[in-house]
C-alpha cells in the first residue's frame, strides 16, 4: 500500500478540523473507460494453426453454409488445409430451409417489405491431440430484409437472398471466432472530486486514463483534516488500483475504508477487487 493516513479519528469530529455540510463533501462524477476482457473461451489458439472440419449430411445447403462460415473464421484465425494445432469441428450441422415470415408494405413510401429467415444449428467441437478441449453449440436464424417497389415472387426473393448469403453467414464466422480474442468492453467508473485544483488536475488525468499520475495527487490528498476528502481520496486510489491492475493494493485501501468508514464501505468496488 503506498500510504495508509493514520490519525486519530476523533480529532477528525473537532468542529475547527472539518466541515460537515453536505455542500462541503466530494461529489461523484463519471469516467467513460475501455478495458480488455480476456477470452472467455478455454482454449488459446491465436495465432497457433487450426484445421475447420465438417461432419453432417451431403446437403447442398449445409455445405454452403458451412463454407460461408469456414471464410468467416478464415478471416481472424490462421486456417490451413491440414496438420494443425487444433481441430474445428462442425458436428451436427442442420440448415434451412428458407422461411418467408412477412410481407408487408411500408406506409411512407408504399415499399414492399419481406422478411426471410434462414435456421441453422451445430455443434462445434475444438480438439487438440484427439481431445475435446472446449465445445459450442449454436442455434439461431439469420434474417433478412428485401425491400422492393413492386410486388416479387417467390423466385425473385430468395435469388435476391441467395446473393447476400455468403457474405452474411460469412461474418457469422467472424464473430464466432472473434470470441477466442480478448475484448475491448465499455465502462464506467465513478470516482470522487472537488472544484479545487489539486482535485481537479487529478479528475483530469484519469478522464485522459492516466490513473498513475492521478493516484499520486489522491495519495496527497488523504493526508487532509477533513473527514470526507480522506475518504474520497481512499477510494479513488482503490478505483486507480483496480483499473491499473493491482488488486492488491486496492484491497489494502478498501481494509482502510472498512476500519474507519465502516459505513460507507464500497461493495461493489471490492468485489471487482476480489475478481467477483
Amino acid at each position: 500500500m503506498k500510504r495508509l493516513v493514520v490519525k486519530v479519528l476523533s480529532f477528525f469530529f473537532a468542529s475547527t478540523a472539518i466541515c460537515m455540510l453536505n455542500s462541503c463533501a466530494p461529489t461523484m462524477v463519471t469516467i467513460p473507460m475501455e478495458r480488455l476482457e480476456d477470452s472467455k473461451a478455454k482454449v488459446d489458439v491465436i495465432g497457433k494453426p487450426v484445421n475447420l472440419t465438417y461432419r453432417g449430411a451431403d446437403d447442398s445447403l449445409n455445405l454452403a453454409f458451412f463454407s460461408s462460415i469456414a471464410n468467416g473464421f478464415d478471416k481472424t484465425l490462421v486456417v490451413v488445409d491440414s496438420c494443425g494445432e487444433f481441430n474445428f469441428v462442425f458436428d451436427s450441422l442442420s440448415t434451412g430451409p428458407f422461411i418467408r415470415l412477412s410481407d408487408d408494405r411500408d406506409g411512407e413510401t408504399g415499399d414492399h417489405i419481406y422478411s426471410v429467415a434462414f435456421p441453422y444449428k451445430f455443434r462445434l467441437n475444438i480438439i487438440q491431440d484427439n481431445v475435446i478441449k472446449d465445445s459450442y453449440s449454436a442455434k439461431d436464424q439469420v434474417n433478412w430484409e428485401i425491400r422492393s417497389a413492386k410486388k416479387l415472387s417467390d423466385d425473385s426473393i430468395f435469388s435476391a437472398v441467395s446473393a447476400d448469403f455468403y457474405p452474411t453467414v460469412s461474418r457469422i464466422g467472424e464473430n464466432m471466432a472473434s470470441a477466442f480474442f480478448p475484448e475491448w468492453v465499455e465502462e464506467t467508473r465513478a470516482i470522487y472530486t472537488r472544484s479545487s485544483a489539486k482535485w481537479k488536475e487529478a479528475e483530469n488525468y484519469a478522464r485522459n486514463f492516466d490513473w498513475s499520475s492521478a493516484q499520486r495527487i489522491w495519495l496527497e490528498l488523504t493526508d487532509s483534516d477533513n473527514l470526507d476528502d480522506i475518504y474520497a481520496a481512499s477510494y479513488n486510489i482503490a478505483v486507480a488500483d483496480e483499473i491499473l491492475g493491482d488488486r492488491e493494493d486496492g484491497l489494502k485501501w478498501v481494509s482502510f475504508i472498512e476500519k474507519h468508514f465502516p459505513g460507507r464501505v464500497p461493495a461493489k468496488l471490492k468485489q471487482r477487487l476480489q475478481g467477483e
